[in-house]
């Protein structure tokens, strides 16, 4: 399990973070979908996260078999990082199937939800 260090959540300048790996394409930003109770507030997925339990490729759909809709995974994904968007984020269990997995059974995968802006204006980032 990857922990982050709190003093990595306030470190000063860790918003420009953020806008720079959305800019990077090392992130997707998703603020227009994400739900209410996050209250307008930035939300990205990193790109590796969001490709393996959000958005599947060619290859995963013909390797699983199966045709899962991408919005009803982001929003379990959403639904699962609720207990972890308070203060400065921490860790969360979503159940996805992973594209990259072996079959198509859901699993447990925990990730972590990171406010990379300030406790009262927070600007996430979900990652594995």
């Amino acid at each position: 399990m990857r922990m982050n260090e709190p003093s990595r959540w306030q470190a000063p300048g860790a918003a420009d973070v953020f806008t720079k790996m959305v800019a990077a394409g090392q992130a997707i930003e998703l603020t227009h979908l994400a739900p209410k109770w996050l209250s307008g507030s930035p939300v990205a997925v990193e790109t590796v996260t969001y490709d393996r339990l959000v958005a599947w490729d060619g290859d995963a759909l013909r390797r699983h078999g199966v045709l899962l809709e991408e919005a009803h995974r982001l929003e379990h994904l959403f639904d699962a990082c609720g207990t972890a968007a308070c203060g400065a984020g921490g860790c969360f269990i979503c159940k996805a199937v992973d594209a990259r997995g072996y079959d198509c059974r859901c699993e447990r995968h925990v990730l972590t939800m990171t406010n990379y802006g300030e406790l009262n204006a927070p600007v996430w980032l979900i990652h594995l």
